[in-house]
This record gives C-alpha cells, structure tokens and sequence, in this order.
C-alpha cells in the first residue's frame, strides 16, 4: 500500500513538472516588438511571428527582454518556444508609415494631382483606417481601406491647409476598438499660386477683383479666416474677402492705388502677383473734354482707378496719341485730381481730323495699352459768307474758325468751290466758285460747307445777291409794268 502511494505521488510530481508557466508580454514600438518574458529566456528561444515565420535572427537584447524587428505581417499570434516551455501572444498590429508622397495639395482630387501615396508596414486591407491630418490649421480624418498590405492610394478629399502637415493612420478592429498609428509622419503642402484672375468693374464703387488659384480651400473646410490677401509694403490687407474653390474675390476701392498681391492661406503665401486696372472689364476713361483746336491745347480726361502711383510707389500711367498715317506719341500730362473721379489733364499737339487717345500701363509685367477712346479736334465752323451777282462766277469769302489746310474741301451746293485757300489762318478762306447751281428752295439760299480732314462745318448759307435766283419763278418788274398797261388798255376799250 505503502508503495502505490508513492507511485502516485511520483507520478503526481513529475505532470506537474510537465505543465509550463512560461508566459509573455508584448508591446509594438513602431515595426518592432518588445517581448517581456515571464521567465528568463535560454541561448535555445526560438521567436515566431503571426505567419509561424521564425524572426529569432531578427531579435536583439538579453534573457529579460527582447526585441524584435518584424517584417510586414498581419495581426495574430507570436510564438516563443524555449525547450519544453511553448507560449503564445496575440498582438493586434498598428499601422507604420514609412513614407508619405510630398508636398501634398490641399484636395487630393486638384486638377493634374497624382494620388496621396503612403507606404508602410502592417497594412490590412480587410480593415477600415482613419487617415488624420493634423497641424495648427488642419485637425480632420477621412476613412480608407489600403489598397495593399504596403498602399494607401487617395485621390478624393479634403486634405489640409498649412506648410507643415502631420499624416497618422488609426486602425479600427473589430475585438480591439482603435489601434493608433506608432508614429506621425510629416508632409508640406504646396503653397497657393494665382493661375488667373479677372475684375469686373463695370458698376462704380461695387468693382471687384477676383483671382483663380490652384490649392484654394473651400470655406466650408478650412473655415471664414483662414484665407486673406495682402498688398503694398506696409502690410495692407483687404477687408470681406471671399473664397469658394478655386477663386478668392476682394472688394476693389475706386481710389485704390493698385499693384502686387499676394494670397495667404494659413500659414503660407503666394507668389506676388501685380493686379493692375487693366485687368477691367470696361475702359477707365469716362469722358474727354473738350476737343482741342487745330492749333492744339490741353483737354481734360475724367477716369476711374487711375491712382497717380501705384502701391510700390511708381508712377504707371502714360497717354498716348495715335492717328493714321502718323507715329503714336507720348503726351504730357498733369493730375488735377487724384481721387474719384479722377481728372487728368493732357497737351494735346496742333493737328486736324480725328485721333485716338490710348492710356498706357506700366507694371512688372511690362506695357499695357488701352483700347483706344476715338476723339477729334475742332471741327470747322462758319460766320458769315459773301455774295455774288447772279449766275456771275467770282471768288466767294467765307469767314469762321478752325479753317485748316489739311484736305481742306469747300462745297457751295453740290458744287466744289475751287482753289480753296486760307487767308486769314483759322478764320478766313476764299474760293472760286461758278455759280452755275442755283436754289430750289423757298429760301433761295444754298449751303455751304467747309471739310478740313474729314471734320464737317455745320452749314453756313450762300445766296445771290439781292435775293435773284436763275431759277426763280418771280416775274421780272418790266413784264410785271407790261402786263399792268395791257390790262388798262382792255378795260379801256
């Protein structure tokens, strides 16, 4: 009896020898593990990752703690074995990036962008993952699946506003409800660019300019504040900007100065671009006044958004003369006002007919020219006429102003009243003419026109002298006297 008891008790020690209490923890630092055994481990461990791969090679460290590099695995169990203890350790994995596609766009959708790309390790694409976005300006995620165990592709979305950009991946798991990425990888966002602009400033004191932009915000993603635009060296900034992708607008003041801008967008700035009034849907000049004489004179140009200086502190505008068959010349002008409505007034030079009056900007971009604002000079005008005996050629004097020799035409009628001079400068010309039209008019008058260089007079009015006209239809006084007597000796008889 004696000795069965103490074969049971034999027995009894010897299973629980057999029965390990070897044991392990784990904790993931990056794509490495630590492993924390409860046990010291011997020379003879043996280190399994998820897919039963041995990874022992890839451990270093002592009895009491090992770590790990793994290589791109899944979730599941580690493995240790170390002669006859055996343990297993569930770990559900966190994302690693290793790498982020840089400089990022603020949509990953903008035009001509190729797809976010982030490669790393321990990717499942049988899970969801928030992908976050982060910095001073930016605090938003997105959910996605990887394409791969290695790939992030993203080609829709939001992604952020801000030079600097924290990129981080959060797993979601079913068993484990949120597994956070080991690390946040940092990006740049490309810096706004102006593509393209316009100003509509067809109504006064409601003109507004507007500017295209590649890596715009739309408000309702980054925010009311996050876009401004600056001008001038002092700092200036416009005041109600508004933005909806891919254009910002800002209200343009009738006595703004103009010149280079620049948008910021949270934290970064555009390249500095020059708006200039010649961006305007409509011509600045409003009204020229009055026409000069054929001898020259100043006229007066009423304007708008023609600040003497822009906000650099240049002097931009010029005014220019063209006419056919001439040089465009540059003239001199004086500001007589420099608020709205501008007021600017201009040497013009002697000359006849019609001309165009151009303004001319200068920038960094170069030369800008207007399209021209037709005007003339002085049109001819007529006083007074002479007379000659009826159906009796002779040599007519016409009086009045602004008489000039530039294809200087006179017509009396239909009819050119030859060798025109001019005998008096501006105010006298005389002409033959051959008195063979006569009136057909109540008035017995015939107009008289004088053309210098396309220019018309208003009609001044020839007539015979003593109001006799060819083709009168009164009856000469000694017929008149004839028919009386003829009359008298009638009745007499």
């Amino acid at each position: 009896m004696f000795k069965v008891i103490c074969l049971v008790l034999t027995i009894l020690c010897l299973s629980t020898s057999l029965v390990s209490s070897f044991t392990f923890t784990l904790q993931q630092v990056k794509d490495s593990i630590l492993i924390t055994p409860s046990t010291q481990l011997t020379a003879n461990a043996r280190i399994y990752d998820t897919l039963n791969q041995e990874v022992t090679a890839n451990c270093t460290g002592s009895s009491q703690l090992r770590t790990c590099r793994l290589g791109n695995i899944p979730s599941g169990l580690i493995t240790i074995t170390d002669g006859l203890d055996s343990a297993t350790t569930p770990i559900t994995l966190a994302p690693f990036i290793t790498f982020v596609s840089s400089p990022l766009t603020t949509y990953a959708d903008a035009s001509g962008a190729s797809p976010i790309q982030i490669t790393g390790k321990f990717f499942e694409p049988n899970y969801s993952y928030n992908v976050t976005y982060t910095n001073g300006f930016t605090n938003h995620s997105v959910t996605q699946v990887p394409t791969s165990n290695t790939t992030f592709l993203i080609s829709t979305g939001y992604i952020g506003i801000g030079e600097n950009l924290n990129v981080s991946i959060t797993k979601f798991n079913s068993s484990v409800s949120v597994v956070l990425s080991n690390q946040n990888f940092l990006v740049t966002i490309s810096p706004p660019n102006v593509i393209d602009y316009r100003f509509d400033a067809q109504t006064v004191n409601s003109s507004q300019g507007v500017l295209y932009l590649s890596n715009l915000c739309a408000q309702i993603d980054c925010g009311n504040n996050a876009i401004s635009i600056l001008f001038g060296n002092n700092g200036g900034q416009f005041q109600n900007v508004s933005y909806s992708r891919p254009t910002v607008a800002f209200p343009v003041n009738e006595n703004w100065s103009f010149g280079p801008v620049e948008v910021k967008v949270a934290d970064q700035v555009s390249d500095s671009f020059y708006f200039s009034p010649m961006f305007a849907d409509t011509l600045l000049i409003q009204d020229l006044q009055p026409n000069p004489s054929i001898l020259g004179g100043n006229i007066t140009i009423t304007g708008r958004f023609m600040k003497e200086t822009d906000t650099l502190g240049n002097k931009p505008w010029n005014f220019l003369l063209e006419k056919r068959g001439h040089n465009t010349i540059q003239l001199n002008h004086t500001y007589l006002s420099n608020q709205y409505p501008f007021q600017i007034e201009i040497q013009i030079p002697s000359g006849t007919g019609n001309f165009n009056i151009l303004y001319q900007y200068s920038d960094t971009n170069g030369d800008s020219v207007s399209q021209p604002f037709h005007f003339n000079f002085t049109a001819p005008s007529i006083s007074n006429v002479s007379t000659l005996n009826y159906e009796e050629a002779g040599k007519i004097t016409i009086e009045g102003d602004q008489f000039g020799e530039t294809n200087l035409l006179v017509k009396i009628g239909s009819t050119e009243c030859t060798n025109a001079t001019i005998t008096v400068p501006l105010k006298t010309i005389v002409c033959n003419f051959d008195a063979k039209e006569l009136p057909t008019n109540d008035a017995k008058t015939l107009d008289v026109i004088v053309q210098v260089d396309l220019l018309v007079s208003a009609p001044g009015v020839f007539s015979y002298k003593d109001g006799i006209s060819g083709a009168s239809t009164n009856t000469p006084i000694h017929l008149f006297f004839v028919a009386i007597l003829v009359v008298l000796l009638l009745t007499t008889i």
